[in-house]
């Protein structure tokens, strides 16, 4: 997303979604938190990226490398998942960092037409913004939200949970290729792993079960590579 701070742009205005020819959904990668793991899981393997010594939050992704490839789940430019999308395609071209609210200036309706809705005044953001977008109940919850991905992420790479997907696809004859500057930088959970420890390492856990939970949802997302290939084969 290439941002623009709404406050200080008070001037610009957004004429809705339709006939934009779902420009959105032509991206193979998207942030995700642990806000909406259980509508993701459903459709897309879930993965973590590992960067120059950084590990992100997790991400979760559509497809390959083709270019100029939408997202499969898009039908006829609608979205076939609608009531379960994402949070991150929900509130796009909107976002919110630490209270500041920003849009993205590649969506194509968002313009400095008088036309469409405004995104702000020069005291506050549009509330139809932060209600039908970004989301009340995303913006009450967004520090916990954040705080506790973090925290799942950490703990997952400090007790090594993770395996590159290179390394456990190598020999799969449903292996998916992503991008190479991001498929050498992926990595998941290893499922035998957390069999192992959960097996002679219960202590790990204990305190945790929350974050158990998760990587046995993350470990069942990954039957979605799968998924994505069937539906690859398909188009």
């Amino acid at each position: 997303m290439s941002k623009i701070k709404i406050i200080q742009n008070s001037n610009l205005s957004f004429s809705g979604c339709n006939g934009c020819g779902a420009i959105c959904c032509q991206s193979n990668i998207i942030y995700a938190s642990l806000y909406d793991i259980n509508n993701v899981s459903k459709y897309f393997p879930i993965f973590f990226l590992i960067k120059d010594s950084k590990i992100s939050l997790v991400y979760f992704f559509y497809y390959g490398e083709k270019e100029k490839q939408h997202c499969p789940y898009l039908k006829n430019d609608l979205c076939s998942i609608y009531e379960e999308r994402p949070y991150a395609c929900r509130s796009y071209p909107f976002s919110n960092v630490k209270n500041n609210f920003y849009t993205d200036s590649n969506c194509p309706h968002i313009t400095k037409s008088k036309f469409g809705m405004n995104l702000a005044d020069s005291k506050r953001v549009n509330p139809i913004i932060l209600s039908d977008f970004i989301g009340n109940d995303f913006l009450n919850k967004q520090d916990n939200i954040i705080s506790i991905s973090e925290d799942f992420v950490k703990f997952c790479n400090k007790n090594d949970l993770l395996i590159p997907y290179e390394k456990h696809y190598a020999n799969n004859d449903i292996y998916l290729n992503f991008k190479p500057t991001i498929q050498k930088n992926l990595y998941l959970i290893h499922p035998f792993k957390i069999a192992a420890l959960r097996l002679n390492k219960q202590k790990l856990f204990d305190g945790k079960e929350y974050f158990l939970s998760v990587i046995q949802k993350l470990i069942q997302t990954q039957s979605n590579v799968q998924t994505l290939y069937n539906l690859e084969s398909k188009s």
